[in-house]
């Protein structure tokens, strides 16, 4: 049911676009040339949770999220509702990968506590805090699940299209 009324909202409100049958489909993404920044995000799966830890032995949301955006020389603040006024507003209905994810702590509450990286065809990536022992940390996770789909908020550009090359230029010269 609490599936079902996120996805509803989601319809109801546009954001989610559906194929022929009437099913939930994930946004038409453009290209981008964050190509190697979420390769860095991907490099850093199964890399424990750490509440406040920003750095490879373990991850906060907002601790990978400026790390892997630190790799490529674009600091970002440390909490994720700071993350979340950084970069320029997307609709959500027109992300694409490599933009941030903002997340609410309830469905009725309108604080910010958690940051993902969007990677596209509906998934994203995000330190977690929450799930059986052993899976605590960076994972990939559907971004219209029950769980993320009714707390979904807020997207970010932090990258120009300009800044999306440059960074996936100077990772194919490090090559």
């Amino acid at each position: 049911a609490c599936l079902r009324s996120a996805l509803a909202l989601f319809l109801a409100c546009g954001l989610l676009a559906q194929d022929a049958a009437g099913h939930p489909q994930p946004p038409q993404e453009k290209p981008s040339g964050n190509g190697a920044l979420l390769d860095k995000a991907k490099s850093l799966l199964r890399t424990p949770y750490r509440r406040g830890g920003s750095g490879p032995s373990g991850f906060d949301c907002s601790g990978f999220v400026r790390h892997v955006f630190g790799t490529f020389g674009v600091l970002l603040s440390r909490c994720s509702h700071s993350q979340a006024r950084e970069g320029m507003p997307v609709d959500l209905e027109q992300i694409r990968p490599g933009d941030l994810l903002f997340f609410r702590s309830a469905p009725k509450s309108s604080r910010i506590s958690h940051v993902g990286i969007y990677l596209g065809n509906g998934e994203f990536t995000q330190a977690s805090a929450w799930g059986p022992k052993g899976t605590r940390g960076i994972r990939i996770a559907k971004l219209f699940d029950a769980y993320h789909g009714s707390r979904l908020t807020a997207a970010r550009r932090v990258l120009s299209e300009e800044e999306a090359r440059a960074v996936q230029a100077s990772a194919a010269q490090a090559k």
